[in-house]
């Protein structure tokens, strides 16, 4: 029975992506009552190894935020938008409503965009380097490729009038982001690397017509009060989508562009950082607007973190505050990696080098002997920016 169930909702995925486009509609719920958890969890929570300073008092204050935040999550996180599905890009498009405004959303692989209305100009959100957010439509339908377990709830459970079967189905995350030609976040731990210690697989409910295709998917957040529900329909009609064009001269993407840059540059020097780290040093940890280092060895903060957005919002041609993140990353890299080691990194009198380019930077370190640099593969200013 299970294994029949699986190949089920396997097929009504399949089939749904097939017809190209869908109408959709994407709702988003946050109950106020159900943060406090959340809110202890962030300010209280035991690790291991136990963590202070900085660190406690981050977690303390987003957790006093939380609890502060009702009527903020009640005003961005509840309620239902309609729009466009497009399976082929990964894409959706959907306006919604909100303190009597309306909004839309554009949401694909690594992009967000946002404007009040139909006409006003398109605000730039986070962008997860080429990942399908947690929060998009398209989630379900990646994370369908990966279900593992199935059970039948109800056989004949109307959506939109239309009869439907209702199973719930386990999904493998990880399995579905190696599966997909995106990345996929997770939805099931606050950081991605911990989805197999929490050993909570995510759970989808999916409702499929007589006709094989996915009508309704519903997902219920653990760790985070949240739940999420899709519903799709008019398979096939509307035209696919296309990425809006974005100003980055808008008042408000000028004001945005430091922290949103500052979140890019910290993703990326994560994952690009350990190409030149000697082996048995240190270890990068970007945590969303910050890049820390751990000593490999003792396990300890090997530098105070580094905040790009702070250099990004100071004053100067865009080409100049780039330059100061750089330098000032590049200089938390050497220095750690030179006390983790106990030795001049790379070499004696170590210089960390950086050019700004028009379509790329590069980041090396030099040492005052001649010695071969050690260079980062150079970074797509489009990236970034």
């Amino acid at each position: 029975m299970t294994d029949t169930l699986l190949a089920d909702v396997k097929v009504a995925r399949e089939r749904t992506v097939a017809r190209g486009t869908a109408r959709m509609s994407y709702a988003m719920d946050v109950p106020t009552t159900g943060l406090s958890k959340l809110a202890d969890f962030l300010g209280t929570a035991e690790t291991d190894p136990p963590v202070s300073g900085w660190k406690r008092q981050a977690w303390s204050l987003v957790g006093e935020g939380v609890k502060a935040g009702d009527r903020v999550l009640s005003r961005l996180a509840t309620g239902v938008g309609e729009g466009t599905i497009d399976f082929a890009s990964g894409s959706a498009l959907y306006t919604r409503e909100s303190r009597g405004k309306q909004h839309s959303v554009f949401a694909a692989a690594g992009v967000r965009l946002s404007r009040d209305g139909d006409q006003g100009p398109w605000l730039e959100g986070v962008r997860r380097d080429g990942a399908i957010s947690s929060h998009s439509p398209m989630w379900f339908i990646e994370v369908l490729r990966a279900p593992i377990a199935a059970e039948l709830v109800a056989d004949d459970e109307l959506v939109a009038g239309v009869v439907c079967r209702h199973l719930r189905v386990t999904v493998d995350e990880a399995a579905a982001d190696e599966l997909s030609a995106h990345r996929v976040e997770f939805r099931q731990t606050l950081k991605r690397e911990r989805l197999r210690d929490l050993g909570q697989p995510a759970t989808v409910e999916v409702w499929i017509d007589a006709d094989g295709l996915l009508r309704r998917a519903r997902h219920a957040q653990p760790v985070v009060p949240m739940t999420t529900t899709l519903e799709l329909w008019d398979f096939g009609i509307p035209d696919p989508l296309a990425v809006p064009s974005v100003d980055p001269d808008a008042p408000a993407n000028r004001r945005a562009w430091p922290l949103l840059a500052g979140m890019r540059i910290v993703e990326d020097w994560a994952q690009r950082a350990p190409e030149v780290i000697p082996s048995g040093t240190v270890t990068v940890r970007g945590t969303g607007v910050a890049v820390g280092l751990r000593n490999t060895r003792s396990g300890d903060e090997a530098s105070n973190p580094v905040v790009p957005a702070i250099a990004l919002a100071l004053p100067g041609t865009r080409e100049h505050r780039l330059e100061r993140a750089y330098r000032a990353l590049g200089d938390q890299l050497q220095e750690a990696v030179s006390g983790a080691s106990g030795q001049p990194w790379p070499g004696p009198d170590p210089r960390t080098n950086v050019r700004v380019g028009p379509e790329q930077i590069e980041v090396w370190w030099s040492s005052a002997q001649g010695s071969s640099p050690v260079a980062l593969t150079p970074i797509d200013r489009a990236k970034i920016q």
